[in-house]
């Protein structure tokens, strides 16, 4: 019997897989907006962060423009100050006048860029009210009282606190010191037996006198531009009152020569030491220094005494010479041999021989420790020296009132002329 084929068992359909229903995403917010009008009427929606971005857009274009224009504003007038070596800002307008020609002056640059009428003009210092000369205070942390700082401790001045410090420039004075300078060029290129003798060797004290004129020439090659100038040029410092040193500054030291005798000579009266000059500044009620520039010219060296014989007190400049030169002790008296310690006293009778360049308000707190260290007698017999300056001379009244007298030392009178004087 055949065996039954087995019939064969159908597999079954896999199950189809379940489509997975769409989750339906939740419809979104509508984006506010903001009803603008058009030009034709119509109403357009703007949404609110077009609007936003608009407004930040245009402060950002108002304000970045003017941020830049005040940084450059800061910059130049930072790169002004800086140029102009930190002087004060000026209140006064030079758009009615010429602007000064430097070229004129025969002086040194290290000299003439402190009192340049030019530089005056250029940076706008003040003006002084009858517009005779300018000034321009320095700021205390700039660089040109840095350099006034350096030139007040190379003239013993390191003790010496500055209140307040102006540079100055007065072109009158500029000039005259110039002219005057170039004058004693050409005397002395053209006549040196008449203007640069050296009768001094011949006379008593010749090793003595030599010692001080020596010391004059080492104060001298201590400023560099000497060492490139036919005629030497000295800084120096004159002691005195705020309101008289204003005054100097304006009409020059003319005044002064007509009234100080003096111990050593009939002049004006320097120092390259403002300890030594401290009995004459150290207790007004406003102390004040002004570092000048001195042409001493052929400098007569000074060993008389001034109680002695041959006292030099209220004559005139020797002859064939251009200033006295005293080297002296604390004391005011001459040196005697080569002492370590000695100061200087420059005597000048032509005003055009110096010029103010500096004019320094001396802080009076320390002034007190001081004076009495280098205190001394500054007069004659009865005859105190600010006294001398007050009393009356062949130009003067005897019966003056002390107010007068105050005001003819305040007062500038007209300067004798060159010839007059040589």
């Amino acid at each position: 019997t055949p065996t039954p084929t087995p019939t064969p068992t159908p597999n079954p359909s896999p199950s189809p897989t379940p489509t997975p229903t769409p989750i339906p995403s939740p419809s979104p917010s509508p984006t506010p907006t903001v009803a603008v009008t058009s030009p034709d009427g119509d109403a357009d929606s703007l949404p609110v962060g077009v609007l936003v971005a608009i407004i930040i857009g245009s402060v950002v274009a108002v304000l970045v423009p003017l941020v830049i224009l005040l940084v450059c504003c800061f910059c130049c007038k930072k790169g002004e100050a800086s140029a102009a070596g930190g002087y004060g800002k000026s209140k006064t307008s030079f758009k009615s006048t010429a602007r000064p020609d430097d070229s004129q002056y025969n002086l040194p640059p290290e000299v003439l860029q402190s009192v340049s009428p030019a530089r005056a003009w250029d940076e706008r210092w003040d003006k002084a009210a009858n517009g005779r000369y300018c000034y321009a205070e320095i700021l205390a942390d700039a660089p040109a009282m840095n350099e006034v700082r350096s030139l007040l401790d190379s003239l013993d001045g390191e003790k010496i606190v500055i209140s307040k410090a102006y540079a100055i420039s007065n072109p009158s004075l500029v000039s005259n010191f110039a002219s005057r300078r170039d004058i004693l060029i050409h005397r002395f290129a053209d006549d040196p037996h008449i203007h640069n003798k050296k009768s001094w060797k011949d006379l008593p004290n010749a090793d003595q006198r030599q010692f001080i004129n020596d010391h004059l020439e080492m104060k001298v090659k201590e400023r560099v531009w000497n060492k490139k100038i036919d005629l030497p040029i000295l800084p120096v410092v004159h002691g005195t009152d705020s309101k008289i040193a204003w005054k100097i500054c304006e009409n020059g030291f003319v005044s002064l020569a007509a009234l100080d005798a003096g111990y050593y000579g009939n002049g004006m009266y320097f120092s390259t030491s403002c300890m030594y000059t401290l009995p004459y500044y150290g207790t007004k009620a406003n102390p004040t220094l002004l570092i000048c520039y001195a042409v001493p010219g052929n400098a007569y060296p000074v060993t008389e005494n001034h109680l002695g014989d041959d006292s030099l007190l209220g004559l005139p400049i020797k002859s064939s010479y251009q200033s006295h030169y005293v080297l002296a002790k604390r004391d005011g008296s001459p040196v005697e041999g080569q002492p370590d310690e000695v100061y200087d006293e420059l005597v000048i009778a032509q005003e055009t021989q110096i010029l103010p360049a500096f004019l320094i308000e001396v802080d009076p707190n320390n002034l007190p420790s001081l004076v009495p260290e280098y205190q001394r007698a500054i007069r004659e017999p009865g005859n105190d020296r600010q006294s001398m300056e007050l009393e009356s001379s062949s130009s003067f009244s005897a019966s003056i009132s002390a107010k007068d007298k105050e005001s003819i030392e305040l007062e500038a009178v007209p300067s004798q002329s060159d010839s007059a004087s040589e």
